[in-house]
């Protein structure tokens, strides 16, 4: 149920939303839903999806310009698809902030947004050029001095190891927040190189992607600390976090009104959530991000999960290595952050035989790169990441169009008959 207050606010921010954006009058035109009274007039409010979104787009951006006189956006990272432009406002960001650091305050984090190291990401890279770009970077170098916060690339991990290392040394930063893959792999290399970084770190934030066992049992071991898990994406924030406490997923229901949705067809150990922003310039309201709620519990105001499931990017396979024997565990999230630094790639999908082992990476490429060259590009990439990783055992497939189901979306990861 629905108190009052919340009923209220909905209220207004629906009213809000069908007056200035024609994707929310469709949905009140079509369902005559023009108030919200009560939890059945919610109710009758269809979901958004990325789909949805798209198809209307274009005229978002065009009302959000009418309407401030500007329009401003962030951009998904695209690991998994293309990435899409959303609204999002200098307003919007400091509920976001807020947000983000009432999670880490609750979560027991000591330090909220200082003395960290940040390993960052392709979805951070800002196509800005000229004045415009020095001055961002001038802007956050300034940030960054002031909050003490160093940089460390996650393109290509192992490149930047010495300098990871040092910084942890130092004893100057606290906590590490970043890719779940990028850290992983720092972490490994660490530990296949028996460097002891123990007692450094207080905890380790991952961030963005499918977290697995394996990856935190790693991490930890490496750091010895604990690893505290966030969720979100770019187009909500964070909307969820793991504590000092526990490995359980606590979520935001301040600046987020957050709800089960049920299919005809749904896993009961998998659930789906619909998420509204109560307070952006254009909200998203019952948006249904891909991934998916294990071990999904509401009680009144406070929404608990076991674990988030992503968009397929973390299943495991193997490498075959020189000896013919195999690699440790990787996952498809690998091989796209690695790709990630060949620019005119947009899709990748791997080909795992029923032992899940890799024998195929197709690629599709609009660049204009010889295949023999970019083929020898990107076996130089997996080198760099995998210890005695065999070129004769992985194959490597170059096309100009994406590979399709039936339903015409992109297929990341395929198990060969």
């Amino acid at each position: 149920m629905l108190d009052k207050e919340r009923i209220k606010a909905l209220d207004e921010l629906w009213k809000y939303s069908i007056k200035n954006f024609k994707i929310y009058r469709d949905i009140a035109y079509e369902n005559s839903i023009y108030n919200i009274n009560c939890v059945e007039d919610w109710d009758k409010i269809t979901f958004l999806d990325k789909d949805k979104y798209k198809k209307y787009k274009n005229v978002i951006f065009k009302e959000l310009k009418n309407l401030k006189g500007f329009v401003k956006s962030t951009q998904t990272g695209g690991s998994s698809s293309s990435p899409t432009d959303f609204p999002l406002y200098p307003v919007d960001g400091k509920y976001i902030k807020k947000g983000l650091y009432k999670l880490r305050s609750d979560a027991g984090l000591n330090y909220i947004n200082s003395n960290y190291i940040h390993v960052w990401g392709h979805s951070h890279l800002i196509n800005r050029y000229g004045y415009k770009a020095i001055f961002i970077r001038l802007k956050d170098s300034l940030k960054r001095l002031i909050k003490n916060e160093i940089q460390i690339c996650g393109y290509n991990p192992t490149k930047h190891l010495d300098k990871f290392i040092n910084a942890i040394k130092s004893r100057k930063y606290k906590w590490i927040i970043g890719y779940t893959s990028a850290i992983y792999y720092l972490a490994r290399h660490i530990n296949e190189k028996k460097i002891n970084l123990k007692g450094y770190i207080d905890y380790v934030v991952l961030t963005s992607e499918t977290i697995t066992p394996y990856a935190i049992e790693m991490i930890e071991d490496v750091f010895g600390c604990i690893v505290i898990k966030e969720y979100g994406s770019a187009e909500l924030g964070a909307v969820a976090y793991s504590s000092m406490k526990s490995k359980d997923y606590f979520f935001d229901t301040e600046n987020y009104h957050i709800e089960k949705i049920y299919f005809e067809k749904s896993n009961n150990d998998h659930s789906k959530l619909l998420f509204t922003t109560l307070n952006r310039v254009f909200p998203l309201i019952k948006y249904c991000p891909d991934d998916s709620f294990v071990g999904l519990l509401i009680k009144n105001n406070n929404i608990i999960c076991k674990d988030v499931v992503g968009r397929h990017l973390d299943y495991i396979f193997y490498f075959t290595l020189l000896d013919n024997k195999l690699s440790g565990q990787y996952t498809e999230i690998f091989i796209v952050h690695c790709l990630k630094t060949i620019k005119s790639i947009s899709q990748t999908t791997c080909f795992v035989n029923k032992s899940r082992v890799l024998q195929t990476i197709r690629i599709v490429y609009s660049g204009t790169e010889e295949s023999i060259v970019l083929c020898n590009k990107i076996y130089e990439l997996i080198e760099k990441e995998v210890l005695n990783f065999s070129r004769n055992h992985l194959s490597i497939e170059i096309e100009s169009e994406p590979l399709n189901t039936i339903a015409g979306k992109s297929i990341n990861y395929v198990i060969l008959k």
